[in-house]
């Protein structure tokens, strides 16, 4: 027996037999099942004289990545002296890539001692069998590429017409009648539209993942684990909803109705990364299943999401109107300051002053802390007290002047949007006459690069800019939406004694300061309070001073 040499000392060594399933592969196929080559291993032990035997198994492991378990294991046996074979069914059971491979069979077996064994390749380390080992290898790496080429032309076909390539998200099942596409889970369905409800409420991601666990309501991956989903659970908490869960849910564009495939990739075949995709990579496919969000509303929560970013701070200290102030003139935001000789008087100015190193602002923008709170909360009291009492009237109002924005916007945008397409073909004509020049020698090659380089930048920019506007125009109005969950602000609010910063997150997206006209007494300054939902409002239009 192989065993026997041995010394008396030592204990005996192990021949180790490796058994490796792909979940790509069929697992309906006998002769590449774990139980088929549990049993073709077994008899090559005994009919090479190994008796102290030990199974290896990867069960649902790819070919092109080594980073398994079990064969880790055997690298590590291997390494401490314990294996004295390593047999497989075929060489394809070890891996699909020749390179690794190679360094198993070539290196670590001979630096070790140990010998290799592929039955069905008639594969034997001992018998000089193995000339064909690097050819195996090679034919098996192309096998694993063509297939990873067949499952890619899958997915794109699956892509081109509209089909989901993923499990649906949270808040969709697979349809029964058609398991190819999605509809809305009764259950969680209601959850998604709860959370966009506190999301435009002015409810952060944090402050929704506490609503959802004070209201005891199964975090996704215990709500599939519920339904008898196969899914691990690494924390126990049933109800420990996290702020990252909530945010996902906030920006999945699937909730319209919408699929998004190819929204990660990977290098190549032998690559197991996935890499996220940016949106102009993906594929999106518009309408397809029943929205659980209305397209409205999901467009309305990403742009309130954008804002609330933008202005976000993490100190809890920090000036009253830190991140809500920009120059009227200039848009720059409107840094802190106070008074040296006197710390009380606070204010803010432009950071693009000109008076600053590499500003080209020509005002200061000055206005005082103090003046500012007082006419914010005077103005933020007066238009809510207005718009509880006359809410058809205020409602009428903020409609008429959203109507207004928008036309003004779709003729400057449309006016924008013709002379770009102009450009756009004189660049693409540019970019030709460029390659006839360069052919013919009329333009040298440096000269060729750098024009070349420019006006393809100059292309994208346009591109990008045309997406813009193209998008912008096609947007629906949300104006409806924002007044529904205004209205439910302020008939939850009485009046505002002390403005807080808590106070400007739920009702103010932005305040603009221009130039001072007149001051001391006379004090005049255009202020442009820019409220959440309702957008630029005009309080003297309430006929109040």
């Amino acid at each position: 027996m192989n065993n026997s040499n041995n010394q008396a000392n030592e204990p005996p060594k192990i021949a180790a037999l490796y058994c490796r399933l792909s979940k790509n592969e069929c697992r309906d196929n006998e002769s590449n099942s774990i139980t088929n080559q549990k049993i073709i291993l077994e008899k090559a032990a005994i009919i090479n004289g190994y008796e102290n035997t030990q199974f290896f198994i990867d069960d649902g492991y790819s070919g092109t990545d080594f980073a398994h378990p079990a064969l880790q294991q055997l690298e590590n046996a291997i390494e401490a002296g314990y294996i004295c074979a390593v047999i497989v069914k075929d060489i394809s059971r070890l891996g699909r890539d020749y390179l690794k491979v190679g360094y198993y069979v070539e290196q670590l077996f001979l630096k070790y001692n140990v010998r290799f064994i592929a039955v069905t390749g008639d594969i034997d380390s001992n018998t000089n069998t193995s000339d064909f080992l690097p050819l195996y290898s090679v034919m098996d790496e192309w096998y694993a590429k063509d297939i990873s080429r067949k499952v890619r032309m899958m997915y794109q076909s699956k892509i081109a017409k509209g089909i989901p390539v993923g499990l649906p998200v949270y808040g969709y099942m697979k349809d029964c009648n058609n398991p190819k596409f999605w509809i809305p889970e009764p259950e969680t369905a209601k959850i998604v539209q709860y959370i966009y409800e506190l999301a435009v409420l002015g409810y952060g991601s944090e402050q929704i993942a506490k609503q959802l666990e004070q209201e005891r309501i199964l975090t996704p991956l215990h709500y599939c684990i519920s339904k008898g989903y196969n899914r691990k659970a690494e924390n126990a908490d049933l109800y420990g909803w996290k702020s990252s869960s909530v945010s996902q849910i906030l920006q999945r564009q699937e909730y319209c109705g919408d699929i998004l495939n190819m929204k990660t990739y990977t290098n190549s075949f032998k690559d197991k990364k996935r890499r996220a995709n940016p949106v102009e990579k993906m594929s999106i496919i518009k309408n397809v299943h029943e929205p659980i969000i209305d397209r409205h509303l999901w467009e309305y929560v990403q742009q309130k999401r954008e804002n609330k970013k933008n202005s976000r701070r993490k100190s809890g200290k920090q000036p009253l109107f830190s991140g809500f102030l920009r120059c009227g003139d200039c848009g720059s935001n409107m840094h802190f300051g106070f008074n040296q000789a006197n710390p009380s008087i606070e204010f803010f100015r432009c950071s693009n002053y000109v008076g600053n190193r590499g500003g080209t602002c020509p005002d200061t923008h000055y206005v005082r802390v103090d003046f500012l709170k007082k006419k914010v909360l005077r103005e933020l009291n007066t238009l809510i007290d207005f718009a509880k009492n006359n809410w058809d009237l205020f409602s009428e109002m903020v409609t008429q002047k959203e109507q207004i924005e928008n036309k003004n916007q779709s003729v400057a945008l449309s006016a924008e949007h013709k002379p770009l397409q102009t450009r756009l073909k004189e660049i693409t004509s540019l970019l030709a006459r460029l390659y006839e020049d360069k052919i013919t020698g009329g333009v040298d090659d440096e000269t060729f690069v750098l024009l070349t380089s420019e006006f393809k930048k100059e292309r994208e920019q346009i591109k990008m800019r045309t997406q813009t506007i193209k998008e912008i125009l096609q947007r629906s109005n949300c104006i409806e939406y924002g007044l529904s969950y205004f209205k439910k602000l302020i008939n939850q609010q009485d009046k505002i004694a002390n403005l807080t910063r808590e106070d400007l997150q739920k009702y103010i997206d932005s305040i603009a300061i221009y130039t001072t006209e007149e001051k001391g007494e006379n004090h005049r300054q255009r202020i442009e309070v820019y409220y959440q939902y309702i957008g630029l409002f005009d309080i003297k239009s309430l006929s109040i001073d």
